[in-house]
């Protein structure tokens, strides 16, 4: 048999395993780049199939010889814990037409990636269900390397006495008719675990687990996970604990939802390192019994409260957090009993209430808040516990929810906030949202204390003893004129090094966040001299084609030197940007182009009054290449276009917004009113491209 640690690991909660650390920090971004193939559950399983017998299926049929219904009904007359593995060559779409996938034993099912094999259910019927016939009342369940969807439920259990523990590593969960994830259990007691994977686009809720009002708890973990544009809730359930770590819960109907049933059973709720974003309704909500814990956690965007507590008896903690820009209230304490405690600290609750509510709503009594940030407290009454350490009725400067660094989105502190240095380093955390030490040096005083809010901002780079900025952004020059055009987009990641007293051997380096900016801040009366390090498949823009320097480039096309400039004490020098012009472009006469609709019927067709989707991105595989590409968005009436291309492949990528799923593919079997995008991956074929050719009608539909 293999066992997974079953039950109430919250008590542990931030202690990670050491292979799922050292493989998690391998992986850039891992929240929104998804792990690849070789699942992290089948890693750390493997010891535990020493004497499993493996089941391999060898086509995508429904059923038959070496399908995987057979491999199932296999492994279910084959006592103990199985394996099912896929032959390499199973590849593509395995259609479920026969109803669903019926386990009654511990079973591994090991796919090749959640990129290479999905299972689609067609949403006739659920795909893998968990009998409630187990033999093995504590079966426990791996899946890993899958795309399951349009099923009913992708996964399902209704159960009495079976308790089973279900782990879910680099799989999709997408565009279910309900829930990705549904389980009752009448006796609780059931786990979910779930790492490097996303449930989005289901028709209720990424993960549900109900159970009786006197049951045992239930729990859920997700790590590494994205849960985003499910109709109902991200995660819920009742009498059930919850821990998300390192995840973003977006665009949900709700995003976190815990509630105790009864006294005698309490329900944790635990997040950290993760964002809780435009939800519809509250981001995080704790009804009834137990623990809140939430540290280095940024909740913003949500419809209506940031944090919603009623509570009978609970211990609820906001550490090193920042809740901001949600619509009714940033903690709404309306039903927080006098049993309950309510601390705050390292918090930033601010710009919370745009509907008319404020950052503190019925948070009459607060048991301790120091070192925090509220901007504004509505009625509650803030103690200072220990005095002067709140800053009150203040805006803290945040920056836009971004990329940061780290695996989640954050709000950076930008010059001048009142929240840096202003934490309490005995009581936060050593690292901040994104994995950046704490305290740092922020304000470049010659202290290190940490920030309040959910992000550090670093130590000033170069010397820390200066407080002179130069920056600050670097573009793509889609059409090569050395002028920053409406539309052309800022470049992330691109390496940019200041020389120090325009020295070559003394270097600082940075590289260029999502949006193409970079900032080296914390400088001495120095002189300086910015290099650029153009990426392959880049030339420089020309060099001050515009006299304008808002718009300019300020890169030598031959060397990417910037001049060498004087810098004085705190003087911000802000507009030395760079130009970078894909060498695909002003090169070749075709084109490829041009259509994203919204396909209000889901039926894959162009119809009449279904109206084309702006803002939409699409990208281009130059080569095929996923690690070439050129980006656009589409128009206002959806249009999208590639121009100058060369001949050559190229391969269209669109990218699904969130609250959206593709239409079927090639449903009218014309290309003037069908969608090329592959309903689960957005992309179109390999195409080729004759010099001076154009291939329009190549279409997507997206299906709300």
């Amino acid at each position: 048999m293999f066992f997974m640690a079953r039950r109430h690991v919250n008590s542990s909660l931030f202690s990670i395993h050491p292979l799922a650390a050292a493989v998690a920090a391998s992986l850039k971004r891992t929240v929104r780049n998804v792990a690849p193939a070789t699942g992290l559950a089948c890693i750390l399983a493997a010891p535990g199939f020493a004497n499993a017998a493996t089941f391999q299926v060898t086509n995508i049929n429904d059923a038959g010889p070496g399908s995987l219904r057979q491999a199932v009904l296999d492994a279910n007359g084959n006592p103990g814990a199985d394996e099912i593995v896929f032959d390499a060559s199973v590849t593509g779409t395995l259609n479920l037409t026969s109803g669903p996938l019926e386990l009654v034993d511990s079973v591994a099912v090991t796919g090749p990636g959640s990129g290479v094999l999905s299972i689609d259910a067609g949403g006739s019927s659920d795909i893998f269900v968990i009998s409630n016939s187990s033999v093995n009342l504590e079966p426990d369940l791996h899946f890993a390397g899958l795309t399951l969807s349009h099923a009913t439920r992708a996964i399902s259990a209704s159960l009495y006495m079976v308790r089973p523990a279900v782990t879910i590593d680099d799989c999709i969960l997408s565009g279910n008719v309900e829930s990705a994830i549904f389980m009752y259990g009448y006796n609780g007691d059931i786990s979910v675990n779930a790492s490097n994977s996303e449930l989005s686009g289901n028709g209720s809720h990424g993960i549900l687990i109900q159970s009786t009002r006197y049951a045992r708890p239930s729990e859920v973990v997700v790590e590494d996970v994205i849960i985003s544009g499910n109709q109902g809730y991200g995660v819920a359930g009742f009498n059930l604990d919850i821990t998300a770590v390192r995840s973003e819960i977006r665009s949900n109907a709700i995003g976190l939802f815990s509630r105790g049933q009864w006294d005698t059973v309490n329900n944790d709720l635990d997040v950290k390192d993760s964002v809780i974003v435009d939800n519809e309704g509250n981001g995080v909500s704790h009804i009834g019994w137990g623990s809140l814990n939430l540290e280095n956690s940024t909740i913003t965007g949500n419809g209506k409260a940031g944090v919603l507590l009623a509570s009978l008896n609970s211990s609820v903690s906001i550490s090193s957090s920042t809740i901001t820009g949600n619509g009714a209230h940033g903690v709404n304490c309306s039903d927080l009993r006098d049993r309950s405690e309510l601390n705050i600290s390292n918090s930033i609750i601010a710009g919370n209430g745009v509907d008319m509510g404020s950052d503190l709503s019925s948070c009459d009594t607060l048991y301790s808040l120091h070192h925090s940030l509220v901007q504004n407290p509505g009625a509650a009454d803030i103690v200072d516990t220990p005095s002067g350490s709140n800053i009150v009725g203040v805006d803290p400067l945040l920056g836009p929810l971004q990329d940061n660094g780290g695996s989640t989105l954050t709000h950076a502190l930008l010059d001048g906030s009142p929240a840096i240095d202003q934490g309490d380093n005995a009581t936060c955390p050593d690292t901040d949202q994104r994995g950046i030490a704490r305290p740092q040096d922020g304000n470049a005083d010659g202290l290190s204390t940490c920030d309040m809010g959910a992000y550090e901002r670093e130590a000033a780079t170069g010397p820390n003893n200066g407080s002179g900025v130069i920056g600050d952004f670097v573009w793509r020059d889609d059409d090569g004129d050395g002028v920053q055009d409406v539309g052309e987009p800022g470049l992330g990641g691109v390496v940019v090094n200041l020389r120090v007293n325009c020295d070559a051997a003394v270097l600082l380096t940075t590289v260029t966040d999502s949006s193409g900016a970079f900032r080296f801040e914390g400088l001495p009366d120095q002189n300086y001299q910015l290099e650029y390090v153009k990426p392959a498949g880049y030339t420089f823009s020309p060099l001050i084609a515009a006299g304008d320097y808002r718009i300019d480039s300020n890169a030598d096309p031959a060397t990417g030197l910037d001049q060498c400039r004087s810098l004085g004490v705190g003087r911000k020098r802000l507009a030395l940007d760079a130009g970078l012009v894909p060498e695909i472009a002003a090169n070749g006469s075709g084109f490829i182009g041009d259509f994203v609709w919204r396909d209000e019927n889901g039926d894959g067709k162009q119809d009449s009054g279904e109206p084309g989707l702006p803002g939409v991105t699409v990208n281009v595989r130059v080569g095929c290449d996923p690690s070439t590409v050129i980006s656009t968005t589409t128009d206002s009436n959806g249009a999208y276009r590639f121009d100058d291309l060369p001949a050559g492949e190229y391969q269209l990528a669109f990218v699904k917004p969130a609250g959206y799923t593709f239409s079927p593919k090639i449903a009218a079997g014309d290309y003037t009113r069908d969608s090329n995008a592959d309903p689960i991956t957005g992309l179109d074929q390999c195409r080729s491209l004759d010099e001076g050719q154009s291939r329009p009608g190549l279409d997507a539909g997206l299906v709300p």
